[in-house]
This record gives structure tokens, sequence and C-alpha cells, in this order.
């Protein structure tokens, strides 16, 4: 055998670039793009754009409830931002809650 086979190969692809009175130019441009080598390379891909906090965890449940523990999977974010006293910076990841993973994912 060449390499190992996958039972599936999925991404999820995030952009957000609407963020209220300064949205960002490329984000959701960059998404799309990766969206569509993700889907040209073989993977079942799932794209999300300028989505809330929640929308963003809902997301993630989701595509986390699909995959197998033999699944080849690839998440990618573009521009996840939060603006605070003026200044726009990266969303901290501690703000999303903790998700388990699915109980037919082995550990890894």
């Amino acid at each position: 055998m060449l390499g190992q086979a996958f039972a599936a190969r999925r991404a999820l692809v995030i952009g957000n670039a609407a963020y209220g009175d300064r949205p960002l130019r490329n984000p959701v441009n960059d998404a799309n793009l990766m969206h569509q080598t993700m889907e040209e390379v073989g993977f079942i891909s799932t794209l999300k754009t300028n989505v809330s906090v929640v929308e963003f965890e809902r997301a993630i449940i989701d595509f986390a409830q699909k995959i197998n523990s033999n699944d080849e999977i690839s998440f990618t974010t573009a521009a996840m931002a939060c603006r605070s006293k003026g200044k726009t910076t990266f969303c901290p990841w501690a703000r999303i809650s903790p998700i388990s993973p699915p109980p037919n994912a082995a550990a890894r």
C-alpha cells in the first residue's frame, strides 16, 4: 500500500470579513478559494462565511459529529478577529466552548 487509506476526506473552511464598521477585504475570498481547492483535491468541504460566534461553534460541532476515526480532516479559518477598545485582534480561542470528540472518533 502506498499510503494510508481514509474513509473520507473532510474539510471545514470558515472565513469572516464582516466586522461592523471595518469589514476586511480578503478573508471570504480566501475561504472560497480554500474551499474550492479542498474539493478539487477530493475533500468533502463545508464553507461558512461571516458567521457569529454561535454559528462558528455550531459549524465546528456539526463538523466534528461527521468525523470518523479513519477520516482525514482539515480545519481552516481566515480572519477570525475581534475588536476591543478600538483595536481589531485575533479572537481568543478560550471564548469558544470546549468540544468533546464525537463518540465514534478514536483517540488520535
